[in-house]
């Protein structure tokens, strides 16, 4: 498994259901976009970030796998790019810090030292830190996820230059949150 699909799992949480027709895939990646603006990143991140760029992603290679939507702002300022993950519907027992407690990929980071700040917003919401060691090149990890009406979002930045505390990646996912239609 290479570092990015660590990293996405890591950032996506794991299983979901897809969406399979292209008109609805389309759809999630729009709904994706609308749900933060360049604006909403810049006041975040105190630098420009670009028009947004929807893509997905199969959470895995089985026949019909869960898909996630997302939408990517690049901020060359810091080197980094910030991530909105849109995946329906939330896992069966619709706890989003469970996925995050019990995942392979945050299991591996911690196994290669990266270290860990957590915190658990009740039953729906989980934020982390993750750092690599100093002898890793790899950019730092802020993300925040929370499963509402439905839905898991996921916001996450990766940059070497930038770090979001928990409160700011909670107030993006909030904002997105409030968007949700």
């Amino acid at each position: 498994m290479t570092m990015h699909q660590i990293r996405m799992r890591a950032i996506l949480a794991a299983a979901v259901v897809s969406m399979s027709a292209p008109a609805m895939a389309a759809t999630q990646q729009a709904a994706a976009c609308s749900l933060l603006t360049a604006s909403d990143i810049e006041v975040a991140l105190g630098a420009k970030a670009s028009a947004p760029v929807p893509s997905e992603m199969a959470m895995s290679t089985a026949p019909n796998s869960p898909t996630a939507h997302n939408c990517m702002w690049s901020v060359a300022a810091i080197q980094g790019g910030l991530t909105l993950g849109m995946m329906t519907p939330l896992p069966p027992d619709g706890s989003v810090p469970a996925l995050f407690k019990h995942n392979p990929g945050i299991d591996l980071l911690k196994a290669k030292h990266w270290t860990e700040e957590k915190k658990e917003f009740g039953s729906n919401a989980w934020c982390s830190i993750m750092t690599p060691p100093a002898s890793d090149k790899a950019p730092i990890m802020s993300s925040c996820s929370a499963g509402v009406k439905g839905v898991l979002l996921s916001v996450t930045l990766l940059s070497p230059a930038k770090k979001l505390s928990i409160d700011q990646a909670k107030a993006l996912l909030d904002k997105a949150i409030g968007r949700l239609r």
